[in-house]
This record gives structure tokens, sequence and C-alpha cells, in this order.
């Protein structure tokens, strides 16, 4: 009898992708936690970290870590909404509604020059 998984392959890569963008010690002992209480000793690592096979994890672990991810994931993505942009002079707005390439300050500096020439 075939062993159907709810999250196969795909669906496990793009967990691993989120959990690579994350950046927090303690969700990675979180996760860590959770994959040890289902695997065991299963895992390799060294000086780079921590190494398992998302593949063997049991349906119940990937929805648990999955819910970390994307939890902390959110917390990420609102405190990154928080900040604004807020330009140093008038001079850079109207730079960034311009048409056309993006100059550098050296740049500007020099049209600035010939220009009051």
């Amino acid at each position: 009898m075939e062993n159907k998984r709810k999250y196969n392959s795909f669906k496990r890569k793009k967990l691993m992708n989120k959990i690579n963008k994350l950046n927090d010690k303690n969700i990675f002992k979180k996760i860590f936690k959770i994959v040890k209480s289902d695997i065991g000793n299963t895992f390799s690592s060294n000086s780079n970290g921590v190494f398992f096979n998302l593949n063997i994890l049991k349906d119940e672990s990937i929805e648990k870590i999955s819910y970390l991810v994307n939890e902390s994931l959110d917390t990420v993505t609102e405190s990154i909404l928080k900040f604004e942009y807020t330009p140093y002079s008038n001079d850079d707005i109207t730079s960034h509604n311009n048409v056309g390439p993006r100059l550098s300050n050296q740049e500007r500096n020099l049209l600035k020059k010939i220009t009051k020439k």
C-alpha cells in the first residue's frame, strides 16, 4: 500500500526557500527541535550549520515548521512596511520622477556645474 504525502516535494522545496529567507536564531532553534523530535539524529552538522532532508519529515512536522516560518515572515514583512522613504531634499523627489537613466551623485554634481555656467 502506497503512503500518500500531503506535502509533495515541490511544496517542501518552497518551504525550504522560505526557511532560507529567515535570519532569526530562535526560529531556527524551534525548527530544529521539531526536526529532532521527528527524525531523531538523522541529520548532519558542521561549521556551516545543520542539514537535514525535508522529504523524510512527516506531514505533521512540515505543518508545524510551515506555521512557524509563515508567522515569522509575516512579522518581518510588517516591520519592513513600517519604514517609509523620506528624501533628503526636494531635488531627490524630482530626480525620481524624471524619465531616463538614474544618475550617480557625481554625475548630478557635474550636470549642476555645467548648467550654472
